[in-house]
């Protein structure tokens, strides 16, 4: 204890020069940035007296003896770094930068549908703007809100009482949205589940006006799993689906609820739907046969599409889930024996990442 008590300096006496605060960061607020950073590793015995806080684009400093630290003052849409230095009696240590960030104007709440519910809710940008489409489970609707700057428009889609290629049925489940073409003449093109006949539905929109069509689930009969040969099923599949689109093609996924299997539809220009099935059919090149396609999510960067989805392993008696997945199945084409499967977490001690690929 004498030795320990000898060797640690008095308290509240710098013995050494400070090291740079650790983990600064810079948060984006409203003409502000919110700078936070933890203590050097050396704090007790550098006994810090302030900490300095600088804004690089201006030179301004702010003297602080506590994180974070709010600067105000800031130009929205203008990029800042910020420095954090330590100082002691005995000087000021090296500086750590944090990354750039732009303020950007606060959030404003904007009320644009006051009588529909919102059950189920998607957006995106379409033409330069937002883009959210939503069921209405009160009128049986799917609606479809756009911005252009200074309002919002509220157009009907499709939805019990339809007509011109729409459902009488109502609709409620899952949306996804995917947009491609460019600057002002894109098409949006949005995906939905008739709640009656258990449809995938589709409808494209150019700005102007809808078409629509049935993607699937209006076939002649259930499509089996075991089926290499994939054609229009007379499953349910209005439980969840995800799209992307390019110049190319438009692919959509979705779950078959009868088969417990996640699908796939592929539109190329002027050519129909062709029909694959992605998942949850045997456990070779890198595929599962777990229940898959509860929750999905599908994005395209360019050159692949990623498509991450749930796995149910195993469930006990009570249809309670025992052992789960979370996969990503990923190609570069739109062929149906191009994917490559990873498995990103698993419900177990012993989780890994698993990668396969044809």
């Amino acid at each position: 204890m004498m030795e320990d008590l000898r060797t640690k300096p008095p308290a509240g006496m710098a013995t050494d020069l400070p090291l740079s605060p650790r983990n600064a960061q810079a948060f984006t607020g409203d003409s502000s940035a919110l700078i936070s950073f933890d203590p050097p590793a050396n704090l007790r015995t550098a006994q810090i007296t302030e900490y300095i806080v600088k804004n690089l684009k201006t030179g301004s400093e702010r003297k602080t003896l506590t994180s974070p630290v709010l600067i105000t003052g800031l130009k929205n849409g203008t990029s800042y770094t910020f420095s954090v230095a330590a100082k002691n009696a005995l000087g000021v240590s090296d500086p750590v930068v944090t990354k750039a960030v732009v303020p950007q104007t606060g959030w404003k709440s904007t009320i644009f549908d006051s009588s529909a519910d919102g059950k189920t809710v998607a957006s995106t940008t379409f033409n330069g703007q937002p883009a959210i489409a939503y069921t209405d489970t009160k009128s049986g609707d799917l609606k479809l809100a756009t911005y252009d700057g200074k309002k919002w428009k509220k157009v009907t889609v499709d939805g019990a009482g339809g007509s011109g290629g729409r459902t009488t049925d109502n609709i409620a489940g899952a949306i996804s949205m995917c947009v491609n073409g460019s600057g002002v003449k894109q098409t949006l093109h949005i995906f939905y589940s008739d709640a009656t006949e258990k449809d995938l539905r589709y409808a494209t929109y150019n700005g102007k006006s809808f078409a629509f069509e049935t993607v699937d689930g209006n076939g002649a009969s259930v499509n089996n799993y075991e089926d290499p040969i994939r054609v229009r099923s007379s499953s349910d599949v209005s439980v969840a689906n995800a799209c992307v689109a390019s110049a190319s093609a438009v692919q959509v996924f979705y779950r078959d609820e009868s088969q417990g299997v996640l699908l796939g539809a592929v539109r190329t220009k002027g050519a129909p739907w062709k029909y694959e099935l992605v998942d949850g059919d045997r456990k070779t090149d890198g595929r599962t046969t777990g229940d898959v396609g509860f929750h999905l999510q599908a994005i395209f960067d360019g050159s692949k599409t990623f498509v991450a989805y749930d796995s149910v392993v195993s469930m006990n008696q009570k249809k309670e889930m025992t052992a789960g997945a979370i996969r990503v199945a990923t190609r570069t084409s739109i062929d149906p024996a191009a994917w490559e499967y990873q498995t990103l977490d698993i419900s177990t001690d012993d989780a890994l990442m698993v990668t396969t690929s044809h």
